[in-house]
């Protein structure tokens, strides 16, 4: 009988290692979770973007965080080693969650969403290789499996427990604190992992490149080369074929990347070809799955929240409020004053102002002669859940360009000629508003 292998417990690095992960996915799963709806959110710093935009910068995102980890377990394999790439990774992850907390412009959301972008690439693949060559000696090759389900569950913990910290800030703060404890939590993680780095340096390993090794210039030639050419292509046709710029150039990049593969499974012989063959076949496979998985960052995200019933039964209300996880969301219809054709307040026969619902006052017979001034060459633009900044309501932050008119069952030739009487600027611009509903209207004048 071959003598049995003796195998050993499990190192410390594994926990060294499992903590490292869980806050890297803490920050992750926070991202993926709150990410649309942040950009959709017009309260509490939310970016009041469509639901078109926002998907397609979620989209973006998830694809180029699937993308950067080929290259930075290349860097890492061959010139950084893995702990090195660790730090960096983990450090420009948590410098791009603290920048997308920071409330400004939208420079500073796509400088943090790039900086967590290229951060993942450099983390996420040699933290798990790392873990590899730990267990790589023979006494440790047995727990390898255990090893790697026990690590997993660092990944669940931090994916769990990111939903609650998200909430909570949100809720009682606003949504830059949520991404602000990712970067925090991306923060703790590098601390924990640099105390324990005597129990993972021995790992590090970078091994010197094979003969048969693809030259970095060459994968770049091949590969990035090509594909940045046809994503630049897709990005500058006209139209769209497939939603926006972005679909389209990520679906030509993937064009020259999917000839790369199936050139070296056609230059293949023998059972080096029915490896890759099957190799490619489980490609097809994963396309389809992750196409379908990550639809939780954008379609299923959307869907609940504007589809599902949310409401917290009576008991559960009394148990989560002290937690602060719950919202109180008022859905009853604004009633707003009935305005005449010169602007001033109804009153009724007591003497109060008359008030209706905005909804009907929007949808009224006025409003419709309102919209038939598309005609008369306005651009009409409807939008939904739009919040309009206190200091667009301040004439003196706009003395050139921009007025103010609360409009409701005016007639819209009206409307306009007192809005000329009132600016008497070249670019005039109305606004009806509502509890939810904003009208933008623009004309360009030439007095």
């Amino acid at each position: 009988m071959p003598e049995q292998i003796k195998t050993a417990k499990h190192p410390r690095g594994l926990y060294v290692l499992f903590f490292t992960e869980m806050w890297e996915r803490f920050g992750f799963y926070l991202m993926i979770g709150i990410l649309p709806l942040f950009l959709r959110a017009t309260d509490k710093g939310g970016k009041g973007m469509d639901n078109a935009l926002s998907i397609d910068i979620v989209g973006t995102y998830v694809a180029l965080v699937y993308l950067t980890p080929f290259i930075g377990g290349l860097i890492a394999d061959r010139y950084l080693g893995y702990r090195k790439s660790i730090f960096i990774g983990g450090a420009l992850m948590a410098l791009g969650y603290l920048i997308i907390g920071i409330p400004g412009s939208n420079a500073l959301l796509f400088t943090g969403l790039g900086l967590v972008i290229t951060g993942n690439g450099f983390f996420k693949p040699n933290i798990s290789t790392l873990l590899g060559n730990i267990y790589n000696k023979e006494e440790l090759k047995p727990k390898k499996d255990i090893a790697y389900n026990i690590f997993y569950m660092g990944v669940n913990i931090g994916a769990f427990i990111c939903n609650f910290v998200a909430a909570y800030l949100r809720n009682n703060y606003n949504w830059g604190y949520a991404f602000t404890a990712a970067g925090i939590g991306m923060i703790i993680g590098l601390i924990w992992f640099a105390f324990g780095q005597k129990h993972v340096k021995h790992a590090d390993i970078i091994k010197p490149v094979q003969k048969e090794d693809m030259a970095m210039s060459k994968i770049a030639l091949y590969v990035f080369v090509p594909a940045i050419i046809a994503g630049t292509i897709g990005w500058m046709i006209p139209g769209n074929l497939i939603g926006s710029d972005s679909n389209d150039a990520f679906i030509f990049a993937c064009v020259p990347i999917i000839i790369f593969y199936f050139g070296i499974w056609a230059r293949c012989q023998g059972l080096d070809k029915k490896r890759i063959g099957t190799l490619l076949t489980l490609f097809g496979v994963a396309i389809i799955f992750w196409n379908i998985y990550n639809q939780n960052s954008t379609a299923l995200t959307i869907w609940a929240d504007t589809y599902s019933y949310r409401e917290t039964p009576a008991p559960a209300e009394k148990l989560l409020s002290p937690f602060g996880f719950l919202e109180t969301v008022n859905t009853k219809p604004l009633e707003v004053p009935v305005i005449d054709e010169q602007f001033r307040t109804s009153l009724g026969a007591d003497g109060k102002s008359k008030n209706r619902s905005w909804i009907k006052s929007l949808f009224s017979k006025s409003s419709q002669r309102q919209v038939a001034g598309r005609r008369r060459g306005f651009k009409i633009s409807v939008y939904r859940n739009l919040s309009i900044d206190e200091s667009f309501l301040d004439h003196s932050a706009y003395p050139h360009n921009c007025g103010l008119i609360w409009l409701s069952t005016c007639p819209w030739k009206r409307a306009f000629h007192s809005i000329e009487i009132c600016l008497g600027y070249h670019h005039c611009r109305a606004i009806i508003a509502g509890d939810g509903f904003c009208l933008f209207i623009y004309r360009h004048l030439s007095w």
